[in-house]
């Protein structure tokens, strides 16, 4: 571990590595950065005001300045990103071949500085193995243990996900189609001890990099209470026990889950979960409005919703909540903006917990949302999310929570 600045004599670049205990950077003449996990796999490259980040099914996310200063954002497939994975690395790959050519130093004075450049090597030759081709396998890999993961909430870019269930136990609403051809199952106990097993075979290194465990896939926490406090059970001792990876931390467990789920009646329910390492719950509820929602066929209401919040603080757990902008486009547009912030006040929300506001955004395969255009302007789902902050700035800071938008459209694991 340590840092590592030089400068490379035949081109001039400025250097610099350093290796820490979560992550490897390289810097290359300040306007190119890259984040490596331990296990050597690119996580981030920054372009003098290009992003990029890595999933790890390949795909690539690029954000780029826009002419009006907005970020275009475009997700790469894993077969049109090839060509752009090989121009990331060709400044590591010749950073690399001159450290390689340059002669090594025979006077006693440079050879502190012959030891530096020799590590160098060493670090780049041990990404480069990671490279372009050695990605694309890895990938192969990933998809062997993971089927794929379609969201998680931003403060979980970072986790190890742990996929207790596939699919969605609901999988109805009529503005998501993210598990439209996923069949709704719970993996059996020795499917979820198998299933984590892999996950650390194949982050290897790379699990310190990861934050949080977080089940999925849509609603995991649906799983019938005892044998949810079994798999909870399993997956404190596995990520959490003597056998925990090295180098990993998790800050907690969390999970998605509906309000309209049964399992409300029973506070004590959530408690027995919390004990057993359960952190933090996220609930899409979208609307303040009962008719969206049902327009929506989401089988929810501003009662049921109210009803989860108040029994999951009482539990002691953190609360996200996810609100969707735009949601059933002009029409609707009124009625969501203000029972949705109708509703935000009424939540027993405090600092600990966070709201989320989603910008819709037209899917093309989402053919079931036509009665719905047209869909709100950018400028309209702004003001909905004006209306829902300033229902929360009125509060105590002590009850206030935190705000962000989540933009579905940027997501990839």
């Amino acid at each position: 571990m340590g840092s590592i600045h030089l400068r490379l004599r035949k081109s001039g670049e400025t250097l610099s590595i350093a290796d820490r205990p979560q992550v490897t950077s390289v810097t290359l003449d300040c306007d190119r950065v890259y984040t490596f996990d331990r296990a050597g796999r690119l996580s981030n490259f920054f372009d003098a005001g290009t992003f990029y980040r890595r999933g790890f099914d390949h795909r690539l996310l690029r954000k780029m300045r826009g002419n009006t200063r907005e970020w275009n954002v475009e997700i790469l497939d894993s077969k049109v990103a090839r060509s752009t994975y090989r121009t990331i690395f060709r400044p590591l790959a010749q950073a690399l071949s001159e450290l390689d050519a340059e002669p090594d130093s025979e006077s006693a004075s440079l050879a502190a500085d012959g030891e530096i450049r020799a590590r160098a090597r060493r670090l780049l030759a041990g990404i480069m193995s990671m490279g372009p081709d050695a990605l694309a396998r890895d990938a192969d890999r990933f998809r062997e243990v993971y089927s794929p993961v379609a969201m998680l909430p931003p403060d979980h870019y970072l986790a190890l996900v742990v996929q207790v269930t596939q699919g969605c136990s609901h999988n109805k609403c009529r503005f998501c189609s993210f598990y439209h051809d996923v069949p709704f199952r719970v993996k059996s106990p020795a499917e979820l001890d198998l299933h984590m097993d892999e996950v650390v075979r194949f982050l290897g290194a790379g699990i310190s990099l990861r934050q949080s465990v977080f089940l999925g896939d849509a609603n995991a926490l649906v799983i019938e209470p005892a044998r949810l406090s079994d798999y909870l059970d399993r997956i404190g001792t596995r990520f959490t026990g003597s056998r925990a990876p090295r180098g990993f931390h998790p800050r907690g467990i969390f999970s998605f889950v509906d309000s309209f789920h049964t399992g409300f009646e029973h506070p004590e329910t959530w408690e027995a979960f919390r004990e057993r390492g359960l952190s933090g719950v996220y609930l899409g509820i979208e609307s303040g409005s009962d008719e969206l929602l049902s327009a929506m066929d989401k089988p929810a209401s501003c009662d049921a919703t109210l009803a989860a919040v108040t029994v999951l603080k009482r539990a002691g757990l953190k609360v996200g909540v996810i609100l969707i902008a735009g949601l059933g486009g002009a029409a609707w547009a009124e009625v969501h903006q203000r029972e949705t912030a109708a509703l935000l006040e009424r939540l027993p929300l405090d600092r600990h917990d966070l709201v989320y506001y989603s910008p819709y955004q037209e899917d093309k395969r989402r053919a079931q949302m036509a009665d719905f255009k047209p869909e709100l302007p950018s400028g309209g789902r702004l003001l909905q999310m004006q209306a829902w902050s300033n229902a929360l700035a009125i509060r105590p800071i002590a009850r206030r929570p935190r705000t962000a938008v989540y933009s579905l459209r940027e997501f990839i694991y």
